[in-house]
C-alpha cells in the first residue's frame, strides 16, 4: 500500500467507568453595520501611524488576510483588505460584546510588519466589538527612506580627459563631477567629487549599512574615464553627510581581480584638440574604431546593490551579461576572483537584432535586468526600426549564479509614435519627418521624435539647424524603479544620442561644431502579476488604474502619455512643463520628451527623474519632481547651467539618481500576556499583565529595557527618529540586523520575582497550534534558572518581528503521585493516565498530607559513582521554587505487587494542602516500567491537549499538557535514566513509545507532572543537574520526534470515543481497524474496519463506537 502510515490505538473500556489509553505509532511510507474593522497600509517611514497629506501618502494594502477567533479559538470569520487597504467584519459575524483575536497573514514574502503606533497594532491584535481602529500596517525594507528631505546625489560631466593636470582652472580633471542635494532643492548642492577621481561614471548604488556610495565606470563620448578605467568602481564614504570630495576615490578594478570580467577597450582614445582643456571642443577618438559606435556596447552599464549590501549587481555592457560582485556587509572591495561571478547570458529575445542591456535593480528578493531590442542586424548591414522593444528580465537572487533561469516579466515594442517637439528654436517638432537610413517616412505616420535603430556612425544622426542640432532619439533602457504604492514598474529610457555627442562639440572627423539634443522618456508599466512576475506597458497615458491628461496626444504607447509634462515649456515659468499642445499647437513648448534616462522613486511621494532644461533656463541640467497618480511635473531643481562645451547643455549632463537614506530599522517585542486556560495560546479574553520589567540582552550584558504597558505590550527598537516611553524603548543602537540576542524576564520566579508574576509561573512554549502563524499566537520565553529567556536572532534591516511573547499561568491543582503516576502503556500514549480523584495507595478519597511524611529538603543527596547503585531517594527532587511547596512522600504501596518495578518513590509538591506538582519514579531491571489492568482499573482518560518536544540542559524530552475531568491544564514530562555496572555514564532518553526505548540494565523511570511547565521544567533540571555531578550523560536519541498523525484529544462520549486527529500530512483517505475484546478474561478478538476522512494538514474529529467493551485496540491507516 503506498505512502503506508498507521496509528495504534489501545482503547480500554469497563462497564461503568471509561478507561482510555491511545498509543501512536507512525510508520513512514460592508462598512456601514461593520462590528470590527481597519484599515491594512504601508508605513513607509516606520512610524506607526498612516500618513496621508498634499505631500505624501501611505497607500492602503490589498490582499491582506483577516482571521476573527473567538475566546474559545473558534475561527469566526475571514475577510481580505480590499484595494484601498479597509476591511470589515459585520455584526453577524462578531456579535456586539464579542471579544476576538485577530490576526493579519498572507502579505508577500519581501514584506514585514511595520512598526508599532498608534496606527498599527501588530499582527495579532485584540479588540472588543464593536471596534473600529484595527489597523495594521506592512512596508518592505527596501521601500524605507529615513528623511522627508532626504539627500539625493548623482554624477554628471564635464568635457576633455580628465586624468591629466596641469594646474589649470581649465582642466577637466578639476571639474565638479557628483552632486549632493536634499530632496526639496531648495539649499544649493554640494560637491563630493571631482572628475579627476572618478571620471565618466553613470550607475551608482548605495550601501545604506556601511554608508557608501558606488560608481561604475561609464564610455561616454568627450569624458574621458577615470583611473582604473573602463573596469573601475569607486566610492564616497560617509555619503550621507560629506559635503567635500575628500571622502571620495577608488574602491576596485574588477579586471584586476577577476580577468574574466572585461568591459571592453579603447584603444588609442584621445581626446585631441581639446585634450584636457575642459574649455575645448575634441573628436574623442580611438586608433582603432572611435568611441561613437561603443557607447552603450562598452564599459559598465547599470548598478543595483542588494538589501543587505553584500551584493553589488553589475551589466557588463561588452559581454552583455549580469555579473555579482561581493563586498560583503561592510562594503569592502573584493580581493578574491571568486567575488565576482557572471550569470549565464541572457535568453534570446526575439528578433533579428542585437539585445543591449543596461538596467539593473535589485527588489524584493530578485534581480531585474533591462535592455532594448537595438534594431540593428547583427551583421550591422541594415537596420530596422520594427525590431525596437523593450525587455525586462527577472532573476531570484537567492540562485548562485551560472545555474539561474530567467524569466521575461516585460516585452513591449519601443515602435510607437512620438508626435512631439524635439527642438522648435532649429525647426525639429511635431512636423518633422521622421527618418533613418532606410529613408523617410511622413510626419503624420511618424514623427523624427519617435525612436530610431542604434546609430552606426555619426552620419546618420539627423542634423538640422544653424547650430549643428543632433537630434536622432536611439533608446537604452538604463533604469528600472518600482512605485510601491501599487506595484508598477517606472522605466527611465536614456536616448543613446545624448551620449554621443556633447555640447557645442567635435564629430570624430572634421572641425564642425554640433550640439547634441536627447530626447530620453519615463515609462511605466502596470504589475499584472502581484508578485511582479508579470508587467503591461502604458498604453494611451493609462497605467496601475490611473489615466492622466496624456491620453490622447500622440506622444507614447497607444497613444498618450502618462509622464506628459516631461518637456519643457518657455517663457514666464507658468506650470512645469504644461503648455499647449493639443492638435499640434506649439505654444511655448521648446521641448519635448525632456528626461535623460535616470529615474527614482520616493515612496510616499513622487517620481524623481534626470532632464535638462528642468525649470525656465535653456541649457541646463538637473532633477524634476513628477506625481506618480496624474503624471504631473510638480518641481524641479538645477544643478548645471551652460551653453559652451565644459557641460552638456541639452545632451545627457547627468548620471544615475540615487536617494540617500539610513537602513529601515528594526523592531522587536511584544506582549506579556495571562494564558488563563494554559494551553499556551493568546486567547481573545485573557490580558496582558502590565509593569513587568523585559530586558533587551546582548551577550551578557544589559542594552535596556522596557516596562510592559496596560496590555502587556513591550518593544525595543533601533529607529532613531522616535521617542522612548516606558514599554517602548526607540534609538536602541546596539539592536542590529542578523544579529543574536536574547529577550529576558529577570526573575520570572523564584524569591526574587517580579511583583506582577508574584501569583505566576511560565505557561508550555511553542504550543500556538500547527499553522504557519502558530508563532505568533504562543509563548516562546523559556525558563533560564528564575528568568524566562527568549531568543532572538534578527534578519535583514527592516524585519520587524512582534512575536516574542511571553505567557503566564497560575498553578492549578494536579493529581497527586499516590496513584502510581501516568501508567500507560506507553508514556507518550496518554490520553492521560490519571488517579480520578487523588486517590492515594489504592483508598478512595480526599489526601490527607498531614499524615504522610515529608521529604527531608536537607537530606544529603549523593550519586553512587557505580551508577546501579543509584537510588529514587537520591534522584527525585526534594524542593521546588526555592522550598515554596511542601514535598510530601506519597509512594503508592501496592504497585510493586503487581508491575514491574524494582522500586517506586512518589513525591508530591503541595500548597494548601492541593499537590501542585509530582515527581514519580519507578526503577526497573532490563526492562521499561509497565502496568497491570488492575491498576487501569482505577484511572480515567483524561484529554491531551499537546504534545511537544523540549529542550532540558540540551537534553530532548517528550512534553504533553492533559486536561483533567475539572478542567484544570496538567503539564507532564517522561524520560528514563539507565545505569550499568561498571559503565562510567548514565544514559537518558525520552521516547514517544515505551517499544523506541533502549533497554539497559537498571532503568529509572520518571514521569513528572505538575499545575505549570515551569514547575515541570524545574523538576527535570533537577534531576538532570544531580547526575552530571556523578557522572556524565550519555543521550540516546531515538524517536523523539513529534509523529506526523497523533491524537491531541481523546475522551468518551456515550458509547463512543471521540478523537481529535492531529494530521501533519496531505493524505485524507484513512480507516481504522477495530479489534475488540469483551471482558478482561476473554482471549477472543473481533475484528472490525471504521473508514474516516481527515483534514489534510489539520485536524479532524473522529467518533469511534465502542459500547462497553472491555478493551479496543485501534490501528490507523493514512493512505
Amino acid at each position: 500500500m503506498a505512502n503506508f502510515y498507521s496509528t495504534s490505538l489501545i482503547a480500554t473500556f469497563k462497564k461503568g467507568t471509561a478507561i482510555l489509553f491511545l498509543a501512536m505509532l507512525i510508520a513512514g511510507g460592508s462598512k456601514l453595520d461593520a462590528q470590527v474593522s481597519g484599515i491594512v497600509y504601508r508605513d513607509f517611514n516606520a512610524s506607526g501611524a498612516k500618513e496621508n497629506t498634499a505631500s505624501y501618502n501611505e497607500p492602503g494594502a490589498a490582499g491582506v488576510t483577516v482571521k476573527a477567533y473567538n475566546a474559545a479559538g473558534t475561527l469566526l470569520a475571514t475577510t481580505t483588505s480590499a484595494s484601498n487597504g479597509s476591511y470589515s467584519f459585520t455584526v453577524g459575524q462578531i456579535p456586539a460584546a464579542t471579544k476576538v483575536r485577530l490576526e493579519f497573514t498572507g502579505w508577500q514574502s519581501a514584506d514585514f510588519p511595520a512598526a508599532f503606533g498608534t496606527g498599527n497594532g501588530t499582527s495579532v491584535q485584540f479588540a472588543t466589538a464593536p471596534f473600529a481602529t484595527a489597523n495594521f500596517a506592512i512596508n518592505y525594507p527596501g521601500d524605507y527612506i529615513d528623511n522627508a528631505n532626504a539627500r539625493i546625489i548623482l554624477p554628471s560631466y564635464a568635457n576633455g580627459d580628465n586624468q591629466v593636470n596641469t594646474g589649470n582652472w581649465f582642466d577637466a580633471k578639476n571639474a565638479d563631477n557628483t552632486y549632493a542635494f536634499n530632496y526639496d532643492g531648495v539649499a544649493a548642492a554640494s560637491v563630493i567629487s571631482d572628475m579627476g577621481q572618478i571620471g565618466s561614471v553613470w550607475a551608482t548604488a548605495y550601501h545604506r549599512k556601511a554608508d557608501k556610495l558606488f560608481y561604475a565606470a561609464f564610455v561616454k563620448r568627450h569624458v574621458s574615464l577615470g583611473p582604473l578605467g573602463i573596469n573601475g568602481l569607486y566610492v564616497t564614504t560617509s555619503a550621507k553627510t560629506v559635503t567635500n570630495k575628500t571622502n571620495t576615490g577608488s574602491f576596485v578594478n574588477l579586471n584586476a581581480i577577476n580577468p574574466a570580467f572585461d568591459a571592453g577597450s579603447l584603444p588609442g582614445r584621445t581626446f585631441s584638440p581639446g585634450n584636457n582643456n575642459k574649455t575645448q571642443a575634441n573628436r574623442d577618438n580611438m586608433t582603432v574604431g572611435n568611441v561613437f559606435t561603443e557607447v552603450g556596447k562598452k564599459g559598465i552599464g547599470g548598478m543595483a546593490i542588494s538589501d543587505d549590501g553584500r551584493y553589488l549587481y553589475i551589466i557588463n555592457l561588452n559581454d552583455r551579461k549580469l555579473w555579482r560582485v561581493d563586498i560583503g556587509t561592510a562594503g569592502t572591495a573584493p580581493t578574491l576572483a571568486s567575488q565576482i561571478v557572471s550569470y549565464n547570458a541572457f535568453p534570446v529575445v526575439a528578433g533579428n537584432s542585437t539585445f543591449r542591456p543596461f538596467a539593473v535593480k535589485f527588489y524584493r528578493g530578485a534581480v531585474y535586468v533591462g535592455g532594448v531590442l537595438d534594431g540593428v542586424k547583427p551583421d550591422n548591414s541594415s537596420v530596422n526600426r520594427a525590431e525596437l522593444k523593450a525587455v525586462v528580465l527577472k532573476v531570484d537572487a537567492s540562485v548562485t549564479p551560472g545555474t539561474e533561469t530567467f524569466s521575461t516579466v516585460l516585452d513591449a515594442p519601443l515602435t510607437y509614435q512620438r508626435k512631439a517637439n524635439m527642438n522648435t528654436g532649429f525647426g525639429v517638432n511635431k512636423n518633422t519627418n521622421y527618418i533613418d537610413p532606410n529613408g523617410t517616412i511622413a510626419a503624420a505616420t511618424l514623427c523624427q521624435g519617435s525612436w530610431h535603430p542604434w546609430a552606426r556612425t555619426f552620419t546618420e544622426l539627423t542634423v538640422t539647424g544653424n547650430g549643428g542640432t543632433a537630434v536622432y532619439p536611439q533608446p537604452m533602457l538604463t533604469t528600472i524603479e518600482f512605485d510601491p504604492a501599487d506595484g508598477s514598474m517606472i522605466m527611465g529610457i536614456t536616448d543613446r544620442t545624448g551620449h554621443q555627442t556633447g555640447n557645442v562639440n567635435l564629430s570624430p572627423t572634421g572641425n564642425t561644431l554640433f550640439t547634441g539634443n536627447a530626447a530620453g522618456d519615463i515609462l511605466k508599466a502596470t504589475n499584472t502579476g502581484g508578485t511582479y512576475t508579470g508587467f503591461v506597458l502604458e498604453s494611451n497615458g493609462s497605467a496601475g488604474g490611473n489615466t492622466t491628461s496624456g491620453a490622447g496626444n500622440n506622444e507614447g504607447p497607444g497613444g498618450g502619455e502618462f509622464y506628459y509634462t516631461d518637456r519643457y515649456q518657455s517663457g514666464d515659468g507658468g506650470a512645469l512643463g504644461i503648455g499647449n499642445t493639443a492638435n499640434g499647437a506649439n505654444a511655448n513648448v521648446s521641448h519635448e520628451e525632456t528626461s535623460t534616462g535616470s529615474v527614482a522613486v520616493f515612496p510616499g511621494k513622487e517620481l524623481i527623474s534626470t532632464a535638462f532644461d528642468p525649470i525656465s533656463n535653456w541649457y541646463t541640467g538637473g532633477v524634476r519632481y513628477y506625481s506618480n497618480t496624474n503624471g504631473i511635473a510638480k518641481n524641479g531643481k538645477v544643478l548645471y547651467t551652460g551653453n559652451d562645451v565644459s557641460v552638456f547643455g541639452k545632451a545627457n549632463g547627468l548620471g544615475d539618481l540615487e536617494i540617500i537614506s539610513a537602513p529601515a530599522p528594526i523592531e522587536i517585542g511584544n506582549r506579556v500576556w495571562f494564558d488563563g486556560n494554559g494551553d499556551g495560546k493568546q486567547d481573545a479574553d485573557e490580558d496582558g499583565i502590565e509593569g513587568v520589567d523585559v530586558q533587551l540582552v546582548q551577550g551578557v550584558t544589559v542594552v535596556t529595557t522596557a516596562k510592559t504597558d496596560v496590555k502587556g505590550h513591550y518593544y525595543f527598537s533601533s529607529d532613531a527618529s522616535r521617542t522612548s516611553t516606558t514599554s517602548a524603548k526607540y534609538n536602541v543602537t546596539q539592536l542590529q540586523p542578523n544579529s543574536n540576542y536574547k529577550v529576558r524576564i529577570k526573575n520570572a520566579k523564584g524569591a526574587s520575582v517580579q511583583t506582577p508574576l508574584a501569583t505566576y509561573d511560565l505557561t508550555v512554549k511553542d504550543n500556538g497550534g500547527i499553522d504557519a502563524n502558530a508563532d505568533e499566537r504562543d509563548n516562546d520565553g523559556a525558563l533560564n534558572g528564575d528568568d524566562a529567556d527568549i531568543d532572538v536572532t534578527t534578519g535583514v534591516a527592516g524585519s520587524n518581528n512582534h512575536s516574542y511573547d511571553f505567557g503566564f499561568v497560575t498553578a492549578g491543582p494536579v493529581g497527586g503521585g499516590g496513584g502510581g503516576g501516568v501508567e500507560s502503556i506507553s508514556l507518550g500514549d496518554a490520553i492521560a493516565m490519571r488517579v480520578f480523584n487523588n486517590a492515594v495507595n489504592g483508598n478512595q478519597g480526599p489526601v490527607d498530607y498531614a499524615k504522610l511524611p515529608r521529604a527531608n529538603n536537607n537530606r544529603s543527596i549523593g550519586i553512587a559513582a557505580t551508577g546501579t547503585q543509584l537510588k529514587l531517594t537520591d534522584l527525585l527532587p526534594r524542593s521546588l521554587n526555592n522550598n515554596s511547596y511542601k514535598a510530601f512522600v506519597t509512594t503508592p504501596k501496592d504497585i510493586m505487587a503487581i508491575t514491574n518495578a524494582k522500586d517506586i518513590l512518589s513525591i508530591d509538591f503541595v500548597n494548601n494542602n492541593i499537590s501542585k506538582a509530582v515527581a514519580f519514579g519507578t526503577q526497573t531491571t532490563g526492562e521499561v516500567y509497565d502496568h497491570t489492568k488492575a491498576i487501569c482499573d482505577r484511572l480515567k482518560g483524561y484529554e491531551l491537549t499537546n504534545m511537544q518536544n523540549t529542550l532540558v540542559k540540551g537534553v530532548n524530552m517528550v512534553q504533553y499538557n492533559l486536561k483533567n475531568n475539572n478542567g484544570d491544564i496538567e503539564y507532564a514530562m517522561s524520560f528514563i535514566v539507565g545505569a550499568k555496572t561498571g559503565r562510567n555514564s548514565y544514559t537518558i532518553q525520552s521516547n514517544w513509545l515505551n517499544r523506541d526505548y533502549t533497554i539497559d540494565e537498571v532503568m529509572y523511570n520518571i514521569q513528572l507532572w505538575a499545575g505549570s511547565p515551569s514547575l515541570v521544567i524545574e523538576m527535570a533540571n533537577d534531576i538532570i543537574t544531580k547526575l552530571q555531578a556523578g557522572m556524565p550523560i550519555q543521550e540516546i536519541k531515538s524517536n523523539v520526534s513529534l509523529p506526523k498523525t497523533y491524537i491531541t484529544n481523546g475522551k468518551r462520549v456515550d458509547e463512543n470515543v471521540s478523537l481529535t486527529i492531529n494530521n501533519n500530512t496531505n493524505i485524507s483517505s484513512a480507516y481504522f481497524e477495530i479489534k475488540d475484546r469483551a471482558n478482561e478474561q476473554s482471549t477472543t478478538l473481533n475484528t472490525r474496519t471504521l473508514p474516516i476522512t481527515l483534514s489534510p494538514n489539520g485536524l479532524s474529529t473522529v467518533s469511534v463506537p465502542s459500547s462497553d467493551l472491555f478493551e479496543s485496540t485501534l490501528s490507523l491507516y493514512v493512505n
